[in-house]
């Protein structure tokens, strides 16, 4: 029996999730979402229409020495929180866990539903403000014309007199502002039923900066992997004669930083 990776987890819960309801047009993914003052990561997290829902994935690789913790803070954040775990853990997490924690047990077999959980609608006004970040929050005090300095400090302590419900709409506004393309995105063109792990990598926000960075860091190598080449290269070009037209023409490859005899050379190469 194959061993099922976090990766391979996640996506075949997106894909139980879908077909299950959870998901539909107007919800958000997010992945590895940080909580709590950046000090949790939330391995999925997802919105159905206006309420927040974390999941928390443990495979047979992993332990339960953090669980306790980790759903300690994302109660204090999200209105239900999931744990997925492999079939080992099941048993104990039954009769250790509080009522309201949703248990999945997945495997190679499948997803399967062990408890529902429940939603609580517990989060606290300070800990809907925490999801928000200073743009958010500035909106926010325009919107209501709320006076205030521009520190995050003095913004929280004058939005935080707002209605529950406004901070909750702000917070959804939020997520909507920075996940909505990322999760349209991993969707788009794809069926719910072909989602493998590498997918997950169209979760990022920041994808492109990311590809891009890459890429420079793959050009940075070449370029001092063939140092030696290049600088020979300009020796040779430095002590060539005098431009004699009947001499055939040299080519700077841009992208290698090469010179090379001829075009044809050029190109076979480039």
């Amino acid at each position: 029996m194959t061993k099922l990776l976090e990766a391979d987890i996640k996506s075949l819960t997106i894909t139980e999730l879908s077909k299950r309801g959870f998901l539909d047009s107007s919800s958000l993914l997010m992945n590895e979402l940080t909580v709590g003052n950046f000090d949790r990561r939330v391995d999925l997290a997802f919105t159905n229409k206006d309420r927040l829902i974390a999941i928390e994935i443990k495979s047979e690789a992993d332990s339960l020495q953090r669980l306790e913790g980790q759903i300690e803070t994302y109660a204090q954040y999200f209105d239900k929180v999931i744990v997925v775990v492999a079939p080992k853990f099941v048993s104990k997490l039954k009769c250790s866990t509080p009522s309201w924690l949703g248990i999945w047990e997945i495997s190679n077999d499948g997803l399967r539903v062990h408890r529902k959980g429940r939603y609580r609608n517990k989060v606290s006004k300070s800990n809907l403000i925490d999801f928000l970040d200073v743009v958010d929050l500035k909106k926010l005090s325009n919107k209501f014309k709320i006076k205030c300095g521009n520190t995050r400090y003095s913004l929280e302590e004058n939005i935080s007199n707002l209605p529950q419900r406004e901070l909750r709409r702000a917070v959804l506004a939020s997520l909507e502002r920075k996940f909505r393309d990322v999760t349209e995105r991993f969707f788009d063109g794809f069926s719910k039923a072909q989602k493998n792990g590498q997918d997950l990598k169209l979760l990022s926000r920041f994808l492109a900066q990311k590809e891009l960075a890459l890429e420079k860091r793959k050009s940075n190598r070449y370029f001092w992997a063939n140092l030696d080449s290049y600088l020979e290269s300009l020796r040779e070009y430095a002590d060539e004669k005098p431009f004699d037209a009947n001499q055939p023409s040299r080519h700077l490859c841009p992208e290698h930083h090469l010179y090379y005899r001829n075009k044809a050379e050029y190109e076979d190469v480039c």
